[in-house]
């Protein structure tokens, strides 16, 4: 059935086709015109394919009107001017089909193995119709030639492979002309795609390398394509910072060197991440967006050259592996005078607590030695409300926010607490759960004093639970006074400092 259609298709073409005038001559003419009409400026070379094969045409027709009908080479010139009009009509309809401006309205711009494709079809189609013409069963020759076209299909069958592989690709579509994709791990072999032929896929790398990937292994890899879903594609930039330095300084330093460098796309906005603790210093990640993709290394070199710069001017150093030996000698002398610095620096931060200003010279002393520093980072939760705990914090820089969880579990700041300020206090004399928490707005250092700190000093001067126990009740009443906006706070009832009394001696184990 399928031959038989075929058949008949054939006969319509070759049908008084190849006569001089014919309706042949005359589709071809009218076609002529429309494509010199339709075609853009851009595409008007492409008219001149389907004209010369109708002028090519013309000569043979004319050679066969002039050659009597007996003479050898009548049938030829015949047939070659039928061969040459048919494919001058097939080339003409798949310009306008393909690059005219009624096509650019609805069919978007095919690509050179479908354009290839259409006019092989358009040859194939013609030499049919012309050996139909000169008396040859097209279809008994399709039939009897299916052993030879197996031997060519095993024999092609790389090629064949080549050619269905770049056709699937055309027409998915994961990547077009001019997208810059990957096939392997390193981003080094990515390309920017120049051509799909047949046979192949040409890449052309940053290095001005050309890359020919045969369209079957292409079908098989696993493609990254950087120009797709938009142009922009996310770069990381990789810099070491010194130990010495706090992350937070160091991130601040990066997002103002990356901050307006040239070349990096405004929207996502670039990150600082700290991504890792390496041998000679910490690792941090520099994330931006490009939109340049095949600019992609030059952005980056510049962008290190102002982190350099910027790194000189906060006075941090880019660490680098090394090996140095330093000899140091501690001598005891020099540790106590290192000791009793920090113990001193304690110290004096420690006297800015007004309950333990009541302690004597050498207790204070005592409690800076036993304390300790701690540093936290931005956002880092110091302490958790409800949390158990037995430690005074004082602020020696940095602050902090003292925030209260609601019942609805939403978070409400209570205050800020600055160098000098502290908390945590009944928690270290009572032992109670933390009544709110506390968040380290930058990088804070504090002093802590811990239960078993200052329990020994307490045991040695009993009388100091009753002077501590006043000052609190006294310090809790003027909280509550001005948070009630009562005006002064009233003297502190006996029996207040007297529970209080009772709740430290008891989580202290002191005698009455």
């Amino acid at each position: 059935m399928r031959l038989k259609t075929l058949d008949h298709v054939l006969d319509v073409l070759a049908r008084d086709t190849a006569t001089i005038g014919g309706a042949g001559t005359v589709a071809a003419v009218l076609l002529l015109l429309a494509l010199r009409v339709l075609l853009p400026p851009d595409e008007r070379a492409r008219l001149k394919k389907p004209l010369r094969l109708f002028v090519v045409h013309l000569v043979f027709g004319v050679l066969a009107l002039i050659f009597p009908a007996h003479w050898v080479a009548y049938k030829p010139a015949s047939l070659l001017s039928l061969l040459l009009l048919l494919a001058s009509i097939g080339q003409s309809i798949l310009a306008l089909t393909m690059h005219s401006y009624l096509s650019r309205g609805f069919v978007r711009r095919a690509p050179r193995i479908i354009q290839d494709i259409g006019q092989t079809i358009v040859y194939i189609v013609a030499a049919l119709a012309t050996l139909r013409a000169a008396g040859m069963e097209p279809g008994s020759l399709l039939t009897t030639s299916a052993l030879l076209t197996a031997v060519l299909g095993l024999s092609l069958q790389d090629t064949l492979g080549n050619v269905f592989a770049g056709l699937s690709i055309q027409a998915e579509q994961p990547f077009a002309v001019g997208d810059w994709i990957q096939l392997e791990d390193d981003e080094r072999g990515a390309g920017r795609v120049v051509e799909v032929n047949w046979r192949a896929t040409k890449l052309v790398t940053h290095d001005a390398v050309e890359l020919i990937i045969p369209n079957a292994t292409l079908a098989k890899a696993t493609i990254r394509n950087h120009s797709r879903p938009t142009r922009s594609s996310r770069r990381t930039v990789l810099v070491s910072g010194p130990y010495a330095a706090p992350p937070d300084r160091v991130r601040q330093v990066l997002m103002e060197a990356v901050d307006g460098a040239p070349g990096l796309a405004k929207t996502p906005p670039p990150v600082v991440l700290t991504r890792d603790f390496a041998d000679s210093g910490i690792t941090y990640a520099c994330r931006f967006w490009v939109e340049d993709f095949d600019r992609r290394y030059e952005i980056e070199g510049a962008l290190r050259d102002r982190i350099w710069y910027a790194f000189n001017r906060a006075g941090i150093e880019v660490p680098f592996p090394t090996r140095s030996v330093s000899l140091t000698e501690i001598t005891a002398e020099s540790e106590h005078r290192s000791r009793e610095e920090a113990v001193q620096r304690r110290r004096a931060v420690l006297e800015n607590v007004d309950f333990l200003r009541a302690l004597p010279g050498m207790a204070l002393d005592d409690l800076a030695r036993q304390s300790e520093f701690r540093l936290y980072g931005r956002d880092e939760f110091i302490v958790r409300q409800g949390e158990p705990g037995a430690d005074l914090f004082v602020i020696e820089s940095g602050q902090v926010s003292v925030v209260f969880e609601e019942q609805d579990r939403s978070l409400l700041e209570v205050s800020r607490l600055g160098p000098g300020a502290f908390f945590g206090e009944m928690s270290l004399v009572t032992g109670e759960a933390r009544g709110a928490s506390v968040r380290a707005l930058q990088p804070t250092s504090l002093i802590v004093v811990t239960k078993t700190s200052i329990e020994p000093i307490l045991k040695a001067h009993p009388t100091l639970a009753e002077t501590i126990s006043e000052i609190l009740a006294a310090r809790k009443a003027a909280i509550a006074s001005s948070v009630t906006n009562r005006g002064p706070a009233s003297p502190t009832s006996k029996p207040e400092s007297t529970e209080l009394l009772s709740r430290i001696r008891q989580f202290f184990s002191l005698k009455s």
